[in-house]
């Protein structure tokens, strides 16, 4: 299985299987450059004389043969997850624990079942919407923490810690490295009339943040042709209308439209019911709970823009640390035990990280592991997803300076970018810059002086449609939620937690889809723990 078996959605080497010379997957962002697909990367490493290598920003996994065996490794901040298995003998690296499973079973390999870790996600936060430790619902089978690539060598797998860059030697020359850096990303991706740009733009400021960067580079060619290629979306929901009030006002501001209709888009090719189910299940079963079925194939020409990342920089759990959350979890949890086992796993995973990251408070470095990686890269799985604030240029400068945690730097940003743009009113009043924040802003200047160098070095997804299907993929999900309604997995969730599951998935079947995708965490628990009960030969 490599990146044809699902549109390059998925990926799988295994010592029964193990990958081609070289292998890219996905979309990265080097100096510059923009690249998407295994014949980008390819053009890339043959045009620029770089390889690619893992820890760049964007969300992919890269694959090399080495005189020894191999190396696989995956983007700066992981939005490509790499999950491995290893017992001495045999190997296997995917982005997907349901097909590590499944390939190690077709092969004799027995695994077991982690009751801990699946009884984890019954617990109502945030927290446990998705994998809470590197351990996952099969003992055996781990996630590979960020900052780590994989080592095949003469047939034996380890992880080995991969270069970073050092942090920024002040703060002005890391704002200014970062501010232009990403400016002439966004230029670059706008010289090819091929790309349009989704732009997210709400009332907060991580959002805005992002907007700048597209403001900026729209200013440096304000023709007509890129104003229609760029899509200001804001949420039209009735409980975010402070939302879009603020987001118009900005809009309006700069004569850009906002919801607007962009007729010659071309549209990118729309996945099967069967291909939106089955990437589902192959990439979040068993590790994120809520539901959100993919539409479209990945086309790079596509390109959306927002603010995800700002909290991989400052607090976003209330709690101080990871002990004192869980504390106030325990009476979700039932029997206690497993509670306590599953508790062992989050502070043993946190006391192993938390050397590699001694400036970061332990809940802030959690929530880059875990949360931000499967909850803000949900849609990086499946369209090319622009995130600055999950930069490793961002990164660098917030590793010795607290700027980030008052929003300071991102402030900065605007002001050096669109002068006033941080000044315009947001969603909640609190969230303007205060008077010692303006007074205290730095603005890099010389970002944008000039023409970039970059280049976009992208190509399309070729595979063929994995199977043909006029099925809906909810349709799909109540077939398979029918079937996991045994009794040994209904003993493990729970009788009531089990009927209003069932409740939940008819009225999903007859709307045509879930009114919100964290409706359908239980539904999507009970998939795991049937597959996972299954593969572990319980019951």
């Amino acid at each position: 299985m490599t990146s044809t078996d699902l549109r390059g959605l998925t990926f799988l080497f295994s010592s029964f299987q193990p990958p081609p010379r070289r292998f890219f997957q996905g979309f990265a962002f080097v100096d510059e450059h923009y690249i998407a697909g295994q014949e980008g990367a390819l053009a890339f490493e043959a045009q620029i004389g770089a390889p690619m290598r893992p820890g760049e920003d964007g969300c992919y996994v890269v694959a090399t043969e080495t005189e020894s065996g191999y190396r696989i490794g995956v983007d700066h901040v992981g939005l490509q997850k790499m999950f491995y298995y290893d017992n001495g003998d045999v190997w296997c690296v995917s982005n997907s624990v349901a097909m590590i499973a499944e390939h190690l079973t077709a092969h004799g390999v027995r695994v077991s079942a982690n009751l801990p870790q699946l009884t984890s996600h019954k617990m109502p936060h945030t927290f446990a919407m998705q994998l809470s430790s590197t351990r996952t619902a099969f003992n055996e089978i781990r996630l590979a923490p960020l900052h780590c690539a994989v080592e095949i060598v003469d047939g034996h797998l380890r992880l080995v810690r991969i270069p970073r860059l050092p942090a920024a030697p002040d703060y002005t020359e890391g704002l200014r490295r970062f501010v232009s850096t990403w400016a002439r990303r966004v230029q670059t991706m706008l010289s090819s009339e091929r790309v349009w740009f989704d732009v997210d733009l709400s009332g907060g400021v991580d959002s805005r943040t992002v907007f700048a960067f597209v403001r900026a580079a729209q200013n440096q060619n304000p023709s007509d042709d890129i104003m229609r290629r760029i899509n200001l979306r804001s949420s039209r929901s009735e409980h975010l209308a402070e939302d879009l009030a603020a987001a118009s006002t900005v809009a309006e501001a700069f004569e850009m439209p906002i919801n607007g209709p962009q007729p010659d888009r071309p549209k990118p090719p729309a996945l099967t019911g069967w291909e939106r189910y089955e990437a589902w299940r192959r990439i979040h079963l068993g590790v994120y709970m809520p539901v959100y079925f993919p539409v479209h194939a990945p086309n790079p020409w596509h390109i959306h823009f927002h603010g995800g990342g700002g909290e991989t920089h400052r607090r976003f759990y209330a709690a101080d640390d990871p002990a004192t959350m869980l504390a106030r979890q325990k009476d979700y949890h039932r029997p206690k035990y497993l509670f306590e086992a599953w508790k062992q796993e989050v502070l043993g995973c946190v006391a192993e990280l938390q050397p590699h990251e001694p400036h970061l408070n332990p809940m802030v470095l959690h929530y880059r592991e875990f949360r931000n990686r499967f909850h803000v890269g949900l849609n990086s799985q499946y369209r090319v997803v622009c995130s600055p604030l999950n930069s490793r240029l961002l990164e660098v400068v917030t590793r010795s300076n607290s700027n980030i945690d008052s929003k300071q730097i991102l402030y900065d940003v605007m002001e050096s970018l669109v002068p006033g743009l941080n000044r315009m009113p947001y969603d909640v009043a609190s969230k303007s810059p205060s008077v010692d924040e303006l007074t205290a802003m730095t603005v890099v200047d010389g970002a944008l002086d000039g023409p970039g160098k970059g280049r976009v070095f992208a190509s399309e997804e070729t595979s063929a449609v994995a199977r043909h299907s006029t099925a809906k993929p909810i349709s799909l999900m109540a077939e398979a939620f029918e079937a996991a309604d045994r009794p040994l997995v209904v003993e493990f969730m729970g009788e009531a937690r089990m009927s209003t599951a069932r409740g939940v998935m008819q009225d999903a079947v007859s709307r045509g889809r879930f009114t919100r995708a964290a409706d359908a965490n239980d539904i999507s628990l009970a998939l795991a723990v049937a597959h996972t009960f299954q593969l572990s030969h319980l019951g």
